[in-house]
């Protein structure tokens, strides 16, 4: 059954991640002609779009597919979806699956697109080095202060984040659908988003206090050092490079929890605006 409400998503779907993905290609290629001359404000230009392109990809697509959601779950088709004989929370698995698998493709898609813009740089005179002997020195410099377990927890970290990410998109969605927030249409679900977005923050800020560790140097290599977060507010901490590691537990929680709650609202047939 998900194999086939994937297929159904990615019907759906397909053509925008494909509008964007192209558009995304034509833009970082522009970007890497302008830059290619060397030409001082059409390089600048290049290199602000290509980097702008690379960077706002993803968060495109996901807020794209976070709009979807609404509208094939919540608007006109929805009454389709919503009365089909599947039970809700499957349906949510399915979609919340789908636009996670999409949201990783375009990681993959940002990383394909890095050689053309690479190039540019490399034509302009911009770098100094190829893009494999840039990949070598940095992934020498990462593992070199870098446990492999830290390397590995970074990364999970990473697609945690994002994954959260998602999923209060799609929590603001369900949650704004709801009665009687459903009344204000589209503007149920940027209300709640807006409300989980503020309590994030709230949250995250307090855990700094709660949770003073970081990431940091500890003799040769990166490792768990203490954070004093108004140390570092008054400016009395002796060194800034340190990374805080405690924003990372109220945002992955709030993530889970959104999960849940989304698919006890599936479960319990939303009403349709």
């Amino acid at each position: 059954m998900i194999t086939t409400l994937l297929a159904h998503e990615w019907q759906r779907t397909r053509v925008m991640v494909g509008a964007v993905t192209g558009i995304a290609l034509l833009v970082v290629g522009a970007a890497a002609l302008l830059i290619a001359p060397g030409w001082p404000g059409l390089s600048l230009f290049g290199i602000l779009l290509g980097a702008a392109v690379l960077c706002g990809y993803v968060p495109v697509l996901q807020v794209l597919l976070a709009v979807d959601y609404w509208r094939s779950s919540y608007g006109r088709t929805g009454y389709f979806t919503q009365t089909l004989p599947i039970r809700g929370g499957t349906i949510f698995a399915a979609k919340f699956l789908h636009m996670n698998l999409v949201i990783l493709a375009g990681l993959l898609v940002t990383v394909l697109l890095v050689p053309l813009y690479w190039w540019g740089l490399a034509s302009g005179g911009m770098v100094d080095l190829g893009l494999f002997a840039a990949v070598r020195e940095l992934w020498a410099t990462i593992t070199a202060v870098l446990s492999p377990l830290l390397m590995l927890g970074a990364v999970a970290a990473f697609l945690g984040l994002m994954l959260s990410g998602q999923a209060m998109y799609t929590f603001s969605a369900s949650i704004g659908s709801e009665t009687p927030i459903n009344r204000l249409g589209f503007g149920g679900p940027v209300v709640v988003y807006l409300v989980l977005y503020g309590i994030s923050q709230v949250l995250t800020f307090a855990a700094l206090f709660a949770i003073p560790l970081g990431i940091g140097m500890t003799g040769d290599g990166l490792g768990l050092v203490r954070f004093d977060v108004l140390a570092e507010v008054t400016g009395g901490a002796e060194s800034d490079e340190v990374m805080p590691v405690a924003f990372l537990a109220p945002l992955l929680l709030i993530g889970a929890l959104c999960v849940w709650r989304t698919a006890h609202s599936w479960n319990r047939k939303v009403a349709l605006t």
